[in-house]
């Protein structure tokens, strides 16, 4: 009994050291991530549209040019080390993979190069990558997984820039941003978006399946890649002479290799927000619904915008597209009806310039302001241009519809130098352009948190919704 005792006591201090390792690895990985704020960009080879106008890559499967809008996103800024990857094995009772094994007793030159040391990138196989990335988010109770391929490309080129290197200053300068064998990670300066070793130091693997013929006809809203396959693809590269750029560069290989993968197979994970596939699923049918359109105002309104916090700008102008939306056959959209339906505690029109104005919560700029207004389309078209302010009259325009002018404070002949104040309808038009003279021009650092527009100027623009519509005031709290 006495000894059963002591394996019971044993077995605790085992598991407590195992969820300490445990919580230790998944704190360690989150902070790590990156921010990625999402947008639009023209994905693949753009050589033949800057410099002397030639390819950038002799391979074909990175062309044409296409353009992608991608939701916001957090990125790991380092590839994930063989302590990490090792001490994941550990904590599941798992032994190393035949992989590590192999190069840690190879003496000759070619694995040479793949180092095995703690700090340096793990080198696994697709579904090992996988595997851990999803225990991550199972974990940390977060949407956890290998980046797509175009979240990967959107973030080695910086959001989206014509960079044609994912170095410091868009430059390969070998022992200087760059190295052909295997480094610690972080040896080298990260790309402007502060992620390390996406130039070289092994390729990554992503989540997508491979095809060679793919950027034909890819969807232009969060690509997953194709639907089945027998490859998946891999960015990034392990060494080379620059003659390529490394960040429109596509490689690809089998799922599982055992120990035939060739050194340099490393990988990072990225955290995917809750809410964007909930919203991208009400988008698609919120015109055929009004329950799910309703449903969509209440979540924005109980959020108080938060829910649209990380979505792309292009996502919030279709969202405010929506909500603007007049249809005399639709209960909620009809100008004329829509005022007496309650939604909520309140009036549907109320709801719905509530959310309008929600939707504007998290611009972090000038810049930013204008692109949502230009992409106020419900059906969006690629590459048309439409004017923000064009757009932006039209918001102003809904916002007004059902107000009559509010008196506000007392006559001047009750109360001496207190003058009654009447704001007309069109007070609209000067609050909005308090919260766009607010912004800066453009986001000062991308990688900073993001922060709401200023809660006072959005605030008396919901406070006069509120009383016009006929109930509380709701106070905008930043999160």
């Amino acid at each position: 009994m006495a000894g059963l005792a002591l394996l019971t006591l044993a077995g605790c201090k085992d598991e407590k050291k195992i969820q300490a390792e445990q919580q230790a690895l998944v704190k360690e990985a989150l902070a790590e991530m990156v921010p990625v704020a999402g947008g639009s960009f023209m994905m693949g080879d753009f050589g033949p549209r800057v410099g002397k106008h030639l390819p950038y890559s002799p391979d074909q499967d990175n062309k044409p040019e296409h353009k992608v809008t991608l939701d916001s996103f957090k990125i790991a800024k380092y590839k994930v080390t063989w302590r990490q990857f090792n001490r994941y094995l550990s904590i599941l009772g798992l032994p190393k993979t035949a992989t590590y094994n192999y190069l840690k007793g190879a003496t000759d030159v070619v694995h040479f190069v793949l180092s095995t040391g703690d700090n340096y990138p793990a080198s696994v196989d697709w579904q090992n990558a996988k595997g851990y990335c999803l225990w991550l988010g199972k974990m940390s109770g977060q949407r956890v997984d290998l980046p797509t391929e175009a979240q990967w490309e959107y973030a080695a080129r910086s959001r989206g820039q014509l960079l044609i290197f994912a170095s410091n200053n868009n430059e390969y300068r070998y022992k200087e941003n760059f190295a052909s064998r295997a480094s610690p990670v972080g040896s080298y300066l990260p790309n402007p978006l502060g992620l390390y070793d996406m130039m070289g130091n092994g390729t990554d693997w992503v989540n997508d399946w491979y095809a060679a013929d793919y950027y034909q006809h890819p969807p232009e809203s969060n690509p997953q890649g194709p639907e089945k396959g027998n490859e998946k693809v891999m960015r990034g590269m392990s060494g080379g002479d620059g003659a390529f750029s490394t960040t429109v560069t596509r490689d690809k290989d089998w799922l599982e290799n055992g120990k035939r993968n060739p050194p340099g197979y490393g990988f990072r994970c990225v955290i995917n927000p809750q809410e964007v596939k909930n919203l991208t699923l009400d988008l698609k049918t919120i015109r055929d619904s009004k329950e799910a359109r309703v449903e969509l105002i209440e979540k924005i309104n109980a959020s108080q915008g938060d829910v649209l916090k990380s979505v792309s700008l292009e996502t919030k102008g279709e969202v405010i597209a929506v909500l603007i939306d007049t249809n005399l056959w639709d209960g909620v959209a009809n100008p004329v009806k829509h005022d007496a339906q309650k939604c909520g505690k309140g009036t549907i029109l109320d709801a719905r310039k509530r959310a309008v104005l929600a939707a504007l919560k998290w611009v972090q700029s000038k810049r930013d302001y204008e692109d949502v207004m230009q992409h106020m389309e419900i059906v969006p078209t690629i590459d048309r241009q439409v004017s923000w302010p064009t757009n932006e009259a039209k918001v102003i325009a809904f916002l007004s519809q059902g107000e009559a002018p509010k008196n506000y404070g007392r006559s001047d002949n009750f109360i001496p130098f207190a003058a009654k104040v009447t704001i007309q309808p069109s007070h609209y038009v000067e609050n909005l352009r308090g919260i766009y003279r607010s912004l800066p021009a453009v986001q000062a650092n991308i990688n900073e948190p993001l922060k709401p527009v200023n809660v006072a100027l959005l605030s008396s623009c919901t406070q006069v919704t509120v009383e016009q519509h006929g109930w509380q005031k709701v106070n905008v709290v930043a999160h």
